[in-house]
């Protein structure tokens, strides 16, 4: 899951760490163990996204979510430190970080760094904690967040821990209990390390098991190491208490046994609970010198990638896994298990218990067309009633260049028009319909006056039925969700085979 790694540089942090020992500041030591743990993240946790946020009496995104460690480890030689401690503005501007970047579903690892001074006077962490109960609606405190998140502390200074570890402790509590505090025993470079080795530990540790298909086996290791606690539970499955308490209970076994083979296009993109990097364990020079023991591992991956197929791992009664060869658009392609929700069937293909070979079934579902020598598979299964919403034609943007892409085929039908009439007005209302389910009303106003730019330079004849469209966009707030708009007459008459 994406980590928030949450710096304290306020002006404490600059006091030496150990006077007897070094003159180093607090800050250096942490921003050195930081740099070692973003070292164990590039290796355990090298699919997953880490931010660096800076806080004093203001916050400060110096990274944003990035799997360039080297770029994290850049930024922490520039940082400076500033004015006194506040934490609450330091936990808004996570709030506000995660929600834009993920949204409120995702469960995010939240390490806070500081010296464990809790600031003064107006900001401090006192007083806002005190003053949680007399709070407008609008400016509430951020714990606890409205995503899932696991909140490590680790303090760097035993005298200002012992003053405020109970404001910390309240944190934590805040946090609907998910979190830990860590400090040193003494103040030395090993206690330290080891508080971070205590975090690396709890939540980015590997898992170690073996896979199986019919007599061949292997040694693997899982990253991150699986975790279905209850924060990651509500926030995956929330359909009931009953459901939640199963998954917040679930472990994996010791051994995970492969028990088919389905066609990539066939498990479409299924809902999981978690995703894992999965690697052979480590063997010893020896064996990879004399090749006296073959890596079943590395030989289900490299046949997954070139048949493009998953595998479909039993995890235990009625619970699920896919095993299938994934890449980031870069050469290196990864095994990945993807975890399935425990008794939930997929709507397309049914309960996977239920699936068998093809060769057992009285009547092949499989295909061959002798043609081009291609199968066609029976996924997914057609429902028996075609639903309402299947015939419209909605719109998603995930990212801006989805909704650029989507406003550019307009416009190259806008150009083309009376010809490209029919595509133009399909697009228009698919787009229209969009903003205002959405609620993307400045979409539509800045669409309207693109279409009006456009019509300037053209016939009087388009330059009316665009601007006749900006209107309707433009009003589109105002009207029935399912009232398109429509070409005006002027074009109904020349384009007869539209």
């Amino acid at each position: 899951m994406p980590t928030v790694i949450l710096l304290d540089v306020s002006l404490s942090m600059c006091r030496q760490f150990n006077q007897k020992e070094s003159s180093e500041t607090i800050i250096d030591v942490a921003c050195r163990n930081i740099d070692k743990l973003l070292d164990k993240f590039s290796t355990s946790c090298k699919l997953e996204y880490t931010s660096l946020v800076v806080f004093s009496s203001l916050y400060e995104v110096i990274i944003k979510f990035t799997r360039d460690y080297d770029l994290l480890k850049d930024a922490l030689s520039t940082i400076t430190t500033y004015d006194k401690t506040c934490i609450e503005a330091a936990l808004q501007g996570v709030r506000t970080s995660v929600i834009q970047e993920w949204g409120t579903s995702v469960p995010v690892n939240l390490i806070l760094i500081t010296d464990g001074a809790s600031g003064t006077g107006d900001g401090s962490l006192k007083e806002s904690l005190s003053s949680i109960n007399n709070r407008k609606t609008d400016d509430p405190f951020p714990l606890p967040f409205a995503f899932p998140c696991n909140l490590s502390i680790v303090c760097l200074s035993r005298d200002k821990m012992k003053t405020n570890q109970k404001l910390f402790e309240e944190l934590i509590t805040l946090n609907d209990n998910k979190g830990e505090i860590y400090f040193p025993d003494v103040l030395n470079e090993a206690s330290v390390q080891q508080c971070f080795n205590q975090v690396i530990n709890l939540h980015y540790s590997s898992f170690e098991c073996s896979i199986k298909c019919g007599q061949m086996e292997s040694d693997i290791t899982f990253y991150p190491k699986p975790n279905f606690d209850n924060t990651v539970a509500s926030s995956l499955y929330s359909n009931s208490k009953d459901n939640i308490s199963i998954i917040s209970k679930l472990k994996l076994p010791n051994s995970l046994q492969v028990i088919g083979f389905i066609d990539l296009q066939d498990f479409s993109n299924p809902p999981f609970i978690s995703r894992h990097l999965v690697l052979p364990t480590t063997v010893s020079n020896e064996q990879i010198k004399s090749r006296e023991k073959p890596n079943f591992c590395v030989l289900l991956h490299g046949s997954l990638k070139m048949e493009k197929m998953g595998a479909v791992v039993s995890l235990g009664y009625g619970w699920y896994g896919m095993l299938y060869s994934w890449s980031d658009h870069k050469k290196k392609a990864n095994l990945m298990l993807s975890i399935f929700f425990p008794n939930v069937p997929f709507t397309w293909l049914g309960a996977l218990k239920q699936l068998g070979p093809a060769y057992e079934l009285p009547n092949n579902p499989y295909r061959i067309d002798m043609k081009d020598n291609t199968e066609e598979t029976p996924f997914p299964v057609a429902p028996l009633s075609r639903r309402s919403y299947h015939s419209q034609s909605n719109a998603v943007w995930i990212k801006q260049s989805g909704l650029q892409s989507d406003i550019q085929k307009l416009l190259r039908y806008a150009k083309k028009l009376p010809d490209k009439q029919s595509a133009f007005f399909k697009e228009v209302n698919k787009l229209r319909r969009a903003g205002v389910i959405y609620g993307f009303h400045e979409m539509l106003n800045g669409l309207a006056s693109t279409l009006e730019n456009e019509g300037i330079n053209m016939s009087t004849e388009v330059s009316v039925q665009l601007r006749h469209v900006a209107e309707g966009l433009r009003n589109a707030s105002t009207r029935e969700l399912n009232k398109n708009i429509i070409a005006i007459n002027m074009f109904r008459k020349k384009s007869s085979d539209v």
